[in-house]
């Protein structure tokens, strides 16, 4: 009896205070992370360290105890259901860990980077940051990558050693009639083991053989009438061997290798995925497949190509719209111009409402370009993973360059803008006070001197303005100048470069090889020409008809403004000389009409000015070349692309289930071999030989019924074949994408040359057009001719139409250029996950890519590769804003002692019969966390 009740005690105990939620979360964790790991130890795949915590920053971040999370927020009426369904009672205590007010962390935000107005600053380099830390996206694939290393430990466990055990006991108490020797009896029955199995263990061969050994021990008092004791045990055991059916490694261990084979797919398919992940934020490409329970699919592989999204498209959008606002800048000054025009008769009706449909038209594109813009930053924060109602600005100099006119010059031409209204708005109520002056009566107001003087502000801000053009303007333009002549040398040898291609037939071009000449490069002497001719210092190789320089202009101008702010100031005087006519003349002619002209120069000058400078910046623009031949390119992404790796292995696990299934077609044949060994007393230890027995034998089973299986093994044969189609449609569509990628960027660079003439011509067309409208109006008709509205307005779009085709074709080169490197499998991440410039891509980039990982290249996939014969380092900077790159030989040097540390970190880590001794941190609960601080009220 007191055995019987003390083991009862001990099973109790163990179901009581056993391994808690925590420990089976930890060990989880631990195991997966010892799996992850030991996949991982290849440099090429080597980022991963199996862990799926989230960091205490993240948008996602628990705050909470992960095994006793408080409830979150619920539908009131579904709430309802919880508590009281159907008249009945429901579970009591949903709400013991508390009732959560958010789902999200409640303090995400306090770690955002916001400027003073508590705007979120997005750089392409913060927005990756974040993106890593809030993206679900992305942390999906990671949990899969766990999850994946589960289902390895599974496979793994079902080779181990199995222990089972479990104690049942019962009190049973019978009537006398039930015995049938009229006596009551009580029992007290005690079964060590679950189910009467006892204490048993079990364990599966890689060959098939099933080990089960098992011990059980049956205690049963009568504890009524004399009392008495009965003790039985058993030790047993039977092992199956299999000879035909279910025999073999090939079937045996198909589960387990499967699992294995899967969870390495998943680890490649994960770095592959991170990559992809930058560049879908970077550039808005899709990442691709990332990893998979079920294994890596053989379906089409998503292709790089030219379309522009993400943070690079943004900054291409808020460029346009730069663009498009300075085109409006422009349509509206000459607009004001064609306007005077129109009321002094020197322009007709039609062309002054011409030239306003195309302003308004502009504006109407201007403004569904800002629209865009919102939309496409809101889709961007939701895959960043923030929130679309989220204050965000966008500021990053990566697309700088194409700011082919400063912002100084911008805003001077908006501020130029605001004077010609204040000055407008001025002279209109000088107007409305004399228009009448020859009406009898009429009287000159009082208050003459002081509505002049408020033309006074406007036009001292010409002033500064003027005086800031040769501070600051003249200074930055000598500096672009300066640029573009230090960029004539590298800008020739590439054109060369370009040129040799083009006629070796490496791009496919009809274009005049003369576009690639370096004559179409200004010469040192010209540059200094033209920035003699902006500030005025004009030599004698300018030609005659080159017109006044701006520095000239300037002069002249200052001169008028002056003679106009000392008319205003001598207005009293002015007026005690003139009467009528006269004074109505000189206010009309010298004030009126005069200070608007002022100001339409000013304009004018910004005008021309920013021409000059659009042109000189559009010169200096460079891009990195590309010169690897599409065979090249498939060699080395059969070599390094992971993808490519896994769908090898994809097609052979189709390969191998053959096998598996065909294992199922032949008859069974088993050995069998029994045995057990008994006590012969009440004591349970007295286990005697000759109580014991032992069996061997066969079972048989004839394959005549194997309908299922034959159908089993056809599908298996025909899914082998359908996988061998999909693998080389697989490859086919790399090889497609890659030939597409290379021509692609060749086309490329000859657009980028054909939009860089197609700025300087355009921007020399609206100089033209522009000079038409200071020209004599026609003798016949005493007007501007009649194309003039409509030749100016092409000229004006077309500048800014080629402007936004050329930053187009610069970012999409960009793009493809970063396609390819990912599509080669050669794209590097630093350490905080960012990609690393490779700089030019051309033959070497596969043997670079090898030779910071400290590879040596698979021979079978990529034989012409040698590293011997290629000079490291060869990385450059990254162009994103951060700290620089490691030399490739310092990354060689660096790299295998991590891979050690890792391998030994691995292999340190404690056994799984070791991990009962884990000390986590303390369980929190919701109630036991300050409600203000993380969103929660306890209950």
């Amino acid at each position: 009896m007191h055995v019987t009740i003390a083991t009862l005690a001990v099973a109790l105990m163990t179901t009581m205070f056993g391994c808690h939620r925590d420990y089976y979360r930890r060990q989880a964790d631990l195991v997966a992370r010892q799996l992850i790991q030991e996949k991982s130890l290849d440099p090429r795949w080597d980022s991963h360290d199996g862990s799926i915590e989230v960091d205490p920053q993240s948008r996602m971040f628990d705050p909470f105890c992960a095994d006793h999370p408080p409830i979150p927020p619920d539908d009131a009426e579904s709430h309802k259901l919880m508590h009281c369904v159907d008249g009945k009672p429901g579970y009591e205590c949903w709400h013991a860990n508390g009732n959560a007010n958010s789902v999200e962390n409640p303090n995400w935000k306090s770690y955002l980077p916001v400027n003073e107005q508590g705007q979120v600053v997005l750089s392409l380099a913060r927005a990756y940051e974040l993106a890593l830390l809030n993206s679900t996206q992305l942390q999906a694939q990671h949990e899969t990558l766990y999850l994946s290393a589960l289902d390895v430990s599974l496979e793994r466990f079902g080779f181990d050693t199995q222990l089972f055990a479990g104690f049942n006991g019962f009190l049973t108490t019978q009537g006398r009639l039930r015995n049938g020797d009229g006596l009551s009896r009580t029992n007290l029955q005690g079964q060590l083991g679950s189910n009467g199995q006892g204490i048993q263990w079990q364990r599966l061969g890689i060959s098939g053989t099933n080990l089960v050994v098992g011990l059980a021990n049956t205690i049963l008092f009568n504890v009524a009438g004399n009392n008495t004791q009965t003790s039985s045990s058993l030790i047993d055991f039977t092992l199956i061997q299999p000879l035909l059916r279910g025999a073999g490694r090939e079937r045996i261990m198909e589960s387990l290798t499967q699992s294995e084979r899967t969870l390495l797919s998943n680890v490649r398919q994960l770095e592959r995925f991170r990559r992809g992940f930058y560049l879908q934020i970077a550039t808005g490409r899709n990442p691709g497949a990332g990893p998979s329970r079920g294994g890596f699919g053989l379906g089409l592989p998503g292709g790089g190509n030219s379309n522009v999204g993400g943070f690079v498209g943004l900054l291409e959008q808020r460029q346009q719209i730069r663009n498009q606002q300075f085109n409006v800048r422009q349509l509206e000054a000459v607009l004001d111009q064609f306007k005077e025009y129109s009321e002094a008769g020197l322009v007709n009706a039609v062309q002054l409402k011409l030239f306003e449909t195309s302003f308004y038209r502009e504006q109407r594109v201007l403004l569904d370009a800002k629209t865009q813009y919102q939309t496409s930053l809101d889709d961007f924060k939701f895959l960043v993973g923030l929130p679309p109602d989220l204050d965000v600005i966008i500021d990053d100099p990566y697309l700088d360059r194409f700011e082919l006119i400063s912002d100084e010059i911008n805003n001077r031409l908006i501020q130029i803008g605001d004077l010609r209204t204040e000055a407008g708005q001025a002279i209109s109520l000088i107007q409305q006070a004399t228009e009448n002056y020859q009406d009898p009566g009429f009287v000159w107001p009082e208050d003459l001197d002081q509505r002049l003087s408020k033309l006074l502000p406007s036009v001292n801000a010409a002033q500064q303005i003027i005086d800031d053009i040769r501070e600051q303007d003249f200074v930055q333009l000598e500096k672009d100048l300066a640029n573009l002549g230090g960029k004539r040398e590298p800008r020739s040898e590439y054109l060369k470069s370009l040129s040799d291609d083009v006629a070796a037939g490496k791009i496919i071009s009809s274009i005049d090889r003369e576009l690639f000449e370096v004559k179409t490069i200004p010469e040192s002497e010209k540059l200094g020409q033209l920035l003699k001719s902006a500030v005025g210092e004009e030599i004698g190789a300018i030609e005659p008809d080159s017109g006044p320089s701006i520095q000239r202009r300037l002069v002249q101008l200052e001169t008028e403004l002056a003679k106009a702010k000392s008319r205003i100031d001598g207005f009293a005087e002015t007026r005690q000389t003139l009467r009528g006519k006269a004074l109505y003349d000189y206010l009309d002619l010298e004030l009126q009409q005069a200070i608007p002209s002022q100001l339409a120069e000013l304009n004018n000058i910004m005008l021309d000015l920013s021409l000059l400078q659009a042109q000189a910046r559009s010169n200096s623009i460079e891009i990195i070349n590309t010169d690897i031949s599409s065979e090249h390119a498939i060699r080395i992404a059969r070599c390094l692309r992971r993808d490519w790796m896994n769908a090898r292995a994809a097609l052979v696990d189709q390969y191998r289930n053959i096998e598996f299934v065909a294992d199922q077609l032949e008859a069974t044949v088993d050995l069998v071999f029994q045995g057990d060994l008994g006590n012969n007393s009440d004591n349970p230890l007295d286990l005697r030989y000759e109580t014991g027995q032992l069996r061997a034998g066969f079972r048989f089973d004839a394959p005549i019924v194997r309908i299922a299986e034959r159908n089993a093994y056809r599908e298996a044969l025909i899914n082998y074949q359908q996988a061998r189609r999909s693998f080389y449609r697989f490859e086919d569509a790399i090889k497609g994408d890659l030939r597409s990628l290379v021509r692609d960027l060749g086309r490329n660079r000859v657009r980028f040359e054909l939009d860089r003439r197609s700025v300087q011509v355009q921007i020399e067309n609206v100089e033209i057009n522009r000079l038409e409208l200071d020209r004599p109006v026609d003798s016949a008709n005493n007007q501007i001719g009649t194309s003039t509205a409509r030749n100016l307005t092409d000229a004006i779009v077309g500048l800014n139409d080629a402007q936004n085709s050329y930053l187009r074709t610069w970012v999409e080169y960009e793009v493809l250029r970063r396609n390819l490197d990912f599509d080669l499998g050669t794209m590097q991440l630093d350490e905080s996950g960012f990609w690393v410039d490779p700089g030019k891509i051309d033959g070497s980039i596969g043997v670079r890519a090898l030779a910071l990982l400290g590879v040596e290249p698979d021979c079978q996939f990529c034989d012409d590769i040698d590293i011997s014969t290629v000079e490291l380092p060869a990385f450059e900077e990254t162009t994103i804003p951060q700290d620089p790159p490691k030399s490739a030989e310092d990354e060689i040097q660096a790299d295998p002692p991590a891979r050690v540390r890792k391998q030994e970190a691995a292999e340190s880590m404690a056994p799984l019969d070791s991990l009962v001794e884990l000390e986590g941190p303390p369980v929190i609960r919701a109630e036991e966390i300050v409600p203000a601080e993380f969103g929660i009220s306890a209950e």
